[in-house]
């Protein structure tokens, strides 16, 4: 799951009961560096939040190549 709706509490063990398929929350940051300055239990905390403002930073630097 990616978003604000990925903290909403027991949905994730909702939905996996209901489809019986495993369900996680995105991290955009698992494979890639994130900036220096962050404090890592921020972006943990808010990486669901922020996949869509990744994927479009990084399709910005693919566009420029």
């Amino acid at each position: 799951m990616a978003g604000g709706s990925s903290q909403v509490p027991g949905l994730i063990e909702e939905l996996q009961r209901e489809f019986s398929l495993p369900v996680e929350t995105l991290n955009p940051f698992l494979r890639i560096d994130p900036p220096a300055n962050a404090s890592a239990d921020l972006l943990e905390q808010h990486a669901p939040q922020l996949s869509v403002a990744v994927g479009l930073a990084l399709r910005s630097f693919e566009d420029k190549l």
